[in-house]
């Protein structure tokens, strides 16, 4: 049977050559043909993988303080371009995960230790999320928070965050994030 349906018989190995032979040209046309590939190699999605090594969060709710990113892991489209803001290359529909580790560093029992992040596209919040411990546990804030959405070309990605309930006024705080462009808008 063939791989185009029909079934067929072939009397001699040279006949069943040339067949798989015009099957190998045409699917190699066909693939040459698909949108985009131009019979080259497909280029892979644009994304990114960036961390900041630590900041100091000063004390006060809503006192929110941007990240500032240290180094880009994987970066092959520059996303990152120093300072707080990443820029996506291209407007689609785009996975973004961030994960942040933060101390909590009240030491005094009863008593309860805040720490918040919120995740920026330009001017506005797309996603937030918070954490709370109770002091005197040594236990670290660990947040994982995922987001997907529209993101435009150009348009600035921020990760800011904020704390309160520290009564020596920072906390020490490290983050990465990781980008993934999942498909155009059309």
């Amino acid at each position: 049977m063939s791989n185009f349906g029909s079934a067929k018989t072939y009397s001699t190995v040279a006949d069943r050559l040339k067949s798989m032979q015009q099957q190998m040209t045409w699917l190699t046309l066909m693939t040459q043909l698909l949108a985009g590939q131009g019979g080259q190699k497909p280029a892979p999605p644009p994304a990114a993988v960036i961390r900041a090594p630590g900041i100091k969060v000063p004390t006060g709710e809503g006192a929110w303080t941007p990240f500032k990113w240290g180094a880009a892991d994987y970066d092959p489209n520059h996303m990152y371009h120093g300072g707080s803001n990443i820029y996506a290359p291209v407007t689609g529909f785009w996975d973004i995960t961030v994960n942040i580790w933060a101390d909590s560093t009240v030491r005094y029992s009863h008593d309860l230790h805040f720490f918040h992040v919120r995740l920026m596209r330009g001017n506005d919040e797309v996603a937030g999320q918070d954490s709370m411990v109770e002091t005197r546990t040594w236990i670290r804030h660990r947040i994982n928070m995922a987001w997907q959405g529209r993101w435009n070309a150009g348009v600035p990605i921020q990760v800011q965050v904020s704390q309160h309930g520290a009564v020596d006024n920072t906390v020490d705080a490290n983050c990465n994030i990781s980008l993934s462009f999942v498909r155009n808008l059309t």
